[in-house]
């Protein structure tokens, strides 16, 4: 986890490494580095102690791809592309069930691994 921390010059040897939300920490330190140093560590006391999860308020997000089938739904030129794609898909999936029921024996020996 990335927290921004903010570093304040408070005096010639005194520093102020700080945090906002949701944490809300500051510590001081007689140097930038040693600031900083402190203000991790007690960030990572405090993440030791809680879990870090996400929920999600309001409407769920719509599918993108929703508005794409709703306008291709309606769209009367992709039924032209359709139609004729699935009475040739049942054309082909009709004379492949013909050809299985004349040749059982040569299905049954693929589908066995007898054939090779």
């Amino acid at each position: 986890m990335e927290v921004e921390v903010l570093l304040e010059e408070l005096s010639v040897h005194r520093f102020r490494a700080w945090t906002s939300r949701p944490f809300k920490l500051s510590v001081e330190g007689a140097t930038p580095d040693e600031s900083v140093a402190s203000l991790k560590q007690l960030l990572n006391d405090r993440l030791s102690r809680v879990r870090v999860i996400e929920v999600e308020a309001g409407a769920p997000p719509e599918n993108p791809l929703k508005a794409i089938v709703d306008n291709l739904r309606d769209n009367p030129s992709v039924d032209e592309v359709i139609e004729p794609t699935v009475s040739r898909s049942k054309l082909i999936w009709s004379h492949y069930e013909s050809l299985r029921a004349r040749h059982r024996h040569a299905f049954a020996a693929r589908s066995s691994g007898m054939c090779y």
